[in-house]
């Protein structure tokens, strides 16, 4: 750092990206998958298809996948996005007619993007089989709209764990319980998006082999 300003500007970017945004990451996509049985049954079927499934086994899960995406992708836990200044003059059209003059401060809430229904058919609905069944053209046009950790050499400096926390708890939990919403709570925004005072009720589930069939 060359100032204190730096300084100060990097703690406010770790309390803000840290304010319980991997907690809420979590509880975001319970709060879909109580609401969402048919999704739930199915990664339950998929992360205990197999009694020799070991932890690591099950991070890998595909649906388990697109799950985390699709939920990530329809309820961003910052929303808001970032806030970047431009460097040069930015021409947005071919012809030039549109310009954002250098210095300026531009904001792209993250939501946006995730809801766009160029991109995204049925942009509201929770659907983590779009990512499976999506062309290879269609994926990486999906996945190039989503960017919730940022892009580029300042994205953010907490990616890794957070990923590293939401693969290991996810699968841990679903494996074991079955969660129902008992009170619906709403949807809230104050530096994070979050549902509020939702109350889901877990119940412990047997586990049994399941035929390759039923998967």
């Amino acid at each position: 750092f060359t100032s204190d300003k730096e300084r100060v500007a990097e703690i406010v970017t770790f309390l803000i990206a840290g304010h319980d945004t991997t907690g809420y990451t979590l509880g975001t996509a319970l709060t879909l998958l109580a609401k969402n049985k048919n999704v739930s049954e199915k990664l339950y079927r998929e992360l205990t298809s197999t009694t020799e499934g070991s932890i690591t086994k099950k991070q890998k899960s595909g649906y388990l996948k697109h799950v985390i995406d699709e939920s990530n992708r329809l309820w961003p836990v910052a929303a808001a996005g970032t806030i970047r200044i431009t460097g040069r003059d930015i021409f947005c059209k071919d012809d030039g007619s549109v310009i954002i003059p250098k210095g300026t401060y531009c904001v792209l809430p993250q939501i946006l993007p995730n809801r766009n229904p160029f991109i995204f058919k049925d942009p509201n609905a929770f659907r983590p089989e779009r990512w499976d069944t999506a062309t290879a053209k269609d994926a990486k046009v999906m996945r190039g709209a989503i960017s919730q950790f940022s892009l580029g050499p300042r994205n953010c400096i907490g990616q890794s764990l957070a990923v590293a926390e939401v693969y290991s708890v996810l699968p841990r939990l679903l494996a074991d319980y079955k969660f129902d919403v008992a009170e619906e709570g709403e949807l809230d925004y104050f530096l994070t998006l979050k549902w509020s005072g939702v109350l889901l009720r877990p119940s412990r589930v047997t586990k049994t082999l399941l035929p390759e069939s039923v998967l």
